[in-house]
């Protein structure tokens, strides 16, 4: 996530990189929060977004996949790097 975050900076874009977003909230919560609860915190975040970047295997992830409905059914473009 970091290094793909860095790439898109480099390329001009303000990326919103979720694992330190979850990592704050579970430091903040004291435990590890269930799956529901992220989707809760995330989905705001990218509701904020113009667009989408997926990672590789990404269609083997419940949240990654939970992140791209709710990105294409709300007009989210997506950002094609999968050569960086």
């Amino acid at each position: 996530f970091a290094n793909r975050a860095r790439h898109l900076k480099e390329m001009g874009y303000d990326p919103v990189n979720p694992v330190p977003i979850i990592e704050y909230h579970q430091k903040l919560e004291g435990r590890f929060l269930s799956h529901d609860e992220c989707m809760e915190i995330l989905i705001p975040y990218l509701d904020e977004c113009d667009a989408i970047n997926m990672l590789p295997g990404w269609e083997d992830s419940p949240g990654a996949r939970e992140e791209y409905v709710f990105a294409m059914t709300h007009g989210k473009t997506q950002i094609d790097t999968y050569g960086i």
